[in-house]
């Protein structure tokens, strides 16, 4: 009752799409009927008679889930399984996928190198390196609370600093970076801890050169250098070098700042908001290799 959809589809090429899907049910009386209706519910009955080199990357891709369906599985085990098809095309697959999942009421584990996927996919996430679980949780707790450094390296963590707790209160938590004092919400950490931090990309704010700052904004301004300008589809990345030569990256909307040009070795301030300021812990470890790994539920 375990169902397993192939990185590369592995679809056997002498048999039809209706004879790849019920492959899984071979020898059974129900084979033919049980691969009909799963085509028809991926959408696939168009195509029963083709062949894999005649369907696209995408429509294989629908062909391997419904094979891995038909055998009614209570766990879907997914390596990969849309790393070879494009951005619109993986939406997509995810999207029926979802669908699926909770229409069957599979448990589904996704291994990925990609937090999108994982972003998309998961509702539990494991970080696994080197044959040993790092951590466990939530999605989100688990992507924006990494337990410690080597948790936070896999999962591409931006912003990781070691500092020494300067001040620890119920209002307040004061840390020491290389000389550069960081204003963080409060955390249980004791004054005067070494700890490893890190500040989330989007709570670093620029500041306009033209306008005030507020007084509780001036607490956690300092001033930084442009390094590099990077854009994706959506945001703007900015690597720039602080006072104390350590290095952030801040990430905004493409909206965002739209009066000022930003460019190599362009001098600015900066604010970094405290709630984006995140001590990691130490959590619990586990044992098994090197993916991130997204489930429906734990299995």
């Amino acid at each position: 009752r375990i169902g397993y959809l192939f990185q590369d589809y592995a679809l056997f090429p002498d048999l039809s799409v209706l004879e790849n899907v019920g492959f899984a049910k071979r020898g059974r009386r129900d084979q033919h009927v049980a691969a009909h209706e799963m085509l028809e519910r991926m959408t696939l009955s168009h195509l029963a008679r083709r062949y894999p080199h005649e369907i696209s990357g995408g429509q294989r891709q629908r062909v391997a889930i419904a094979r891995a369906l038909v055998a009614e599985p209570r766990v879907l085990l997914l390596d990969e399984p849309f790393s070879a098809v494009d951005a619109a095309v993986r939406a997509q697959l995810q999207a029926e996928l979802r669908a699926l999942r909770d229409e069957l009421g599979l448990s589904v584990i996704y291994v990925t190198h990609s937090l999108d996927d994982a972003w998309a996919m998961g509702d539990r996430l494991a970080v696994i390196r080197d044959g040993s679980i790092l951590q466990t949780g939530g999605l989100r707790e688990v992507i924006h609370r990494p337990t410690d450094r080597e948790t936070a390296q896999v999962l591409g963590t931006p912003n990781v600093f070691k500092a020494i707790v300067r001040e620890s209160s119920d209002e307040r938590l004061r840390l020491d970076w290389d000389g550069l004092m960081i204003e963080g919400s409060p955390q249980d950490v004791a004054v005067g801890d070494t700890v490893d931090a890190y500040i989330q990309a989007s709570a670093v704010k620029v500041l306009y050169p033209d306008k005030p700052v507020p007084p509780a904004v001036r607490q956690k301004q300092t001033s930084a250098q442009v390094i590099d300008v990077r854009e994706d589809a959506e945001h703007r990345i900015l690597r720039l070098k602080l006072a104390n030569g350590g290095q952030l990256s801040a990430r905004s909307s493409l909206h965002a700042y739209a009066t000022l040009t930003f460019k190599p070795g362009l001098r600015l301030d900066i604010a970094i908001w405290s709630e984006g300021v995140i001590v990691l812990g130490r959590g619990e470890r586990s044992g098994a290799q090197g993916d991130a790994m997204t489930g429906e539920r734990s299995v």
